[in-house]
């Protein structure tokens, strides 16, 4: 069976340079993180890319990592393949190699790429945006295919990829809950109408989260993504 993915939400959008993509309330200044075929390119020590995570992407990304001594991988991604992105970002963690945000990483990519690097670079501008994981709660997952909910968590192929992010997330020891901790709440749907959130540099170290490193004064980065609606959610443990 071929790998699942579990999406938020539809999104539908054109791809025009220099404007704005309003997503989910956010304003992303940048159409690189929604390309379905993700670019990827080396520059001396560091990997660039942008785009969507999937199978042969993050198939291209292993064979650049087994050619070039890469430090950092920057990245600009709305997420994409669960497994994917795991199996990637245990890559990251055993080979020490640091994450640099640029315009946003979101999804899968904050759920297991940016939480595994060594260093984790943020600019003013850079969005981290989580909304849950295969192990959050049943009812905030959309499901892709022609397959009932029930149905759908009894896969034993769904089984083994909510095995693998706790094995993950073991690895590199961070709560597991981080992509979901106010989802735990009953308010979820009031407090994060848009269903995406991040998290304070503080609530991340908490979370294990930790080694985040800020172009600009870590309050200029909050709130300049609270002015673009970013929700800031809490701790969880």
């Amino acid at each position: 069976m071929r790998s699942i993915k579990i999406i938020p939400l539809l999104l539908s959008l054109l791809f025009f340079p220099s404007i704005c993509f309003s997503f989910n309330g956010i304003d992303i200044p940048d159409y690189r993180p929604f390309q379905k075929v993700a670019d990827i390119k080396t520059r001396g020590k560091k990997l660039y890319f942008d785009g969507e995570i999937t199978p042969r992407s993050v198939s291209k990304v292993m064979a650049l990592l087994q050619k070039n001594q890469i430090t950092t991988i920057s990245l600009n991604s709305m997420g994409g393949d669960v497994e994917s992105a795991i199996r990637l970002g245990i890559e990251i963690y055993n080979r020490n190699i640091s994450i640099e945000v640029r315009t946003v990483c979101a999804s899968a990519c904050a759920n297991y790429l940016f939480v595994a690097g060594k260093h984790k670079f943020l600019s003013k501008n850079s969005f981290i945006l989580w909304h849950g994981s295969t192990n959050g709660p049943k009812n905030e997952m959309t499901i892709q295919g022609d397959i009932s909910r029930e149905a759908f968590f009894k896969l034993e192929s769904v089984k083994r990829i909510q095995r693998y992010e706790k094995y993950f997330y073991k690895k590199i020891k961070v709560n597991e809950k981080t992509p979901y901790c106010p989802q735990l709440k009953p308010n979820y749907h009031k407090d994060y109408p848009e269903k995406w959130f991040s998290y304070t540099p503080l609530d991340m170290a908490k979370l294990g989260v930790k080694d985040v490193i800020f172009e600009v004064r870590a309050d200029q980065w909050i709130s300049h993504a609270e002015k673009n609606h970013v929700i800031f959610a809490k701790y969880c443990n």
